[in-house]
């Protein structure tokens, strides 16, 4: 009995709750004051606006809406009670309009217009609105029905300006402190492109009505023409619409309770403000009975039957994570691992980086969280080394072509593959000629080791001197016999110790004469210095000759 009890309160409770107007004052039944004519009213000395008259409402820009009040008993030359006299608001309008609220006593007028500025010949844009602040922020998880009585005054030359709605999270205002004349003066910049038009287009009361699931936590209402400020009107332009509004209400409605798009494999909950039974439907067909459905996200529209109302939601599944899997990756010793992830997608690593291309120098072992922009998802990330490859040192090797037409390398190992950068392939080689040999070597994994054989030719000078040489004979001058010599310095000393000769040529020799003179025959001394064409190896050679006359 006790559970019965509470239950029965519960829906009581919900049901007010669900009929609460959560917009303040919305029938502009509570007002401070009375007004007798258009606003802005002059009283106490200053201009009254809507907000000092109706708690509740104000106008967001310096555009003045009118309030209408039916008084008992009558004010002489009441403007805005019944009728209303638009001669003392304008002389271009009818003077009288007979209209009653749709409920209770009052209700808010406003216009919206395009005037011509006969002095400057330019378009002015007259308009006004009127905001209020809900008594609660909307949730996005509830359903809401939003009513709004609407008119268009008989005075109007132009349905063109359309009544419409926006609904914002912060109060939109434009103030602008300069004269009427300002362009800008009643509107708001930049223009507001997010509302909904109402269509009033007749004389007679109408109800507009709106059921939605807000898509955010807004707050405020604000109401008035706002397509007048996206249109390029020229200079010849000239009209006027006047709207009346009344009982505005905000009320929150039962619905299912639950989100509209999902990711592919998400479990999704679904429950509701209704009172039971319940009879869930995927696709038009029974699905469960239960309060709460919790189920796989499969797209499609899910309908819920309810003795006191049903309700619709569609859900959209999305399928945006794709081919999100592990990343595993041996490198080897030395060398750097990539990681380049699917750029459409958000990361955030174990190690708080959120880079999308990595670059790993060591190995690692790290989970990845996954973003897209409504589902998550995790992979793997595993880099790891391959055991370091043989080191094999560089290799010089010298010869001598008269002693050994080549030289031999032998490297790597019999499961290694040797890669020369001429194309030879092999551990084991001849080499015939100078040079740097490049090679690589491939172990069984795939890394990668090499190094450099260098040949050089080295082979000794090969000289012969003679020891004596006749000018007046066969031998007239004194030549070494030298091969292989790139350069070489020739030097003669007389017995006295005096250098009376030199020559550095590849080929030097001496004609046994002295500043042009010849030299008395007898002993001579030189040296011989001697630089080798393969290497730059210095011989450094002395000995006595004989000059015969």
């Amino acid at each position: 009995m006790r559970k019965i009890i509470i239950y029965i309160l519960f829906t009581i409770a919900f049901s007010c709750k669900a009929q609460v107007n959560l917009v303040p004052n919305g029938s502009f039944e509570e007002y401070n004051l009375q007004p007798t004519t258009f606003l802005p009213f002059f009283k106490d000395a200053r201009y009254l606006k809507i907000e000092d008259i109706l708690p509740g409402w104000k106008a967001p820009t310096n555009g003045t809406s009118d309030v209408f009040i039916i008084k008992n008993p009558k004010v002489p030359n009441d403007a805005v009670d019944y009728p209303i006299r638009w001669d003392q608001y304008s002389g271009t309008y009818d003077q009288y309009e007979y209209v009653q609220p749709s409920n209770g006593l009052s209700f808010v007028g406003l216009i919206s217009g395009i005037l011509i500025d006969t002095l400057t010949n330019t378009n002015l844009i007259g308009q006004e609105f009127i905001q209020t602040e809900f008594s609660e922020l909307l949730n996005p998880n509830s359903k809401y029905r939003l009513e709004i009585d609407h008119r268009i005054s008989q005075s109007s030359n132009s349905s063109y300006p359309k009544l419409g709605i926006h609904l914002s999270k912060d109060s939109i205002s434009n103030y602008y402190a300069t004269s009427i004349n300002n362009p800008n003066f009643t509107r708001f910049v930049p223009p507001i492109a997010d509302y909904s038009n109402l269509n009033t287009s007749a004389t007679f009361w109408q109800t507009y009505s709106l059921e939605f699931r807000p898509n955010d936590t807004y707050r405020y209402l604000t109401i008035g023409c706002f397509n007048l400020e996206c249109h390029p009107f020229t200079n010849d332009t000239s009209f006027s619409s006047y709207y009346f509004i009344d009982d505005v209400s905000l009320i929150e409605i039962p619905c299912i309770v639950g989100q509209d798009t999902a990711c592919k494999g998400e479990q999704v909950t679904y429950y509701s403000t209704f009172v039971g039974p319940f009879s869930w439907e995927h696709n038009g067909v029974e699905v469960s009975t239960d309060s709460i459905y919790t189920f796989t996200a499969y797209k499609g529209w899910y309908h819920l039957k309810t003795l006191n109302g049903e309700d619709s939601l569609y859900l959209t599944v999305l399928d945006e994570l794709q081919n999100i899997t592990d990343v595993n990756d041996t490198i080897c010793a030395g060398e750097t691992a990539t990681i380049d992830l699917r750029s459409q997608y958000q990361y955030v690593w174990e190690d708080g980086n959120t880079s999308v291309k990595r670059i790993f120098t060591d190995p690692t072992s790290q989970y990845v969280q996954v973003f897209s922009n409504h589902c998550s998802d995790t992979l793997n990330v595993n880099i790891r080394w391959y055991p370091q490859t043989t080191s094999y040192p560089n290799f010089l090797y010298q010869f001598c072509r008269d002693s050994f037409a080549y030289v031999e390398h032998r490297v790597g190992t019999l499961d290694e593959e040797v890669l020369w950068s001429d194309g030879f392939i092999g551990g084991v080689r001849k080499l015939y000629d100078e040079g740097n040999y490049t090679y690589d070597i491939i172990d069984s994994n795939g890394c990668l080791n090499g190094g450099i054989v260098s040949v050089e030719e080295i082979c000794p000078a090969k000289y012969w001197v003679p020891n004596a040489f006749a000018p007046d004979g066969i031998n007239k001058t004194f030549k070494p016999y030298l091969k292989d010599i790139s350069e070489a310095t020739l030097t003669i000393y007389n017995r006295w110790g005096e250098k009376i000769y030199e020559q550095t040529t590849q080929e030097p020799e001496w004609d046994g004469t002295y500043q042009n003179t010849h030299c008395q025959q007898g002993v001579y001394f030189y040296t011989l210095t001697l630089k080798s064409e393969k290497n730059n190896i210095i011989d450094n050679l002395k000995g006595v000759i004989h000059l015969i006359r």
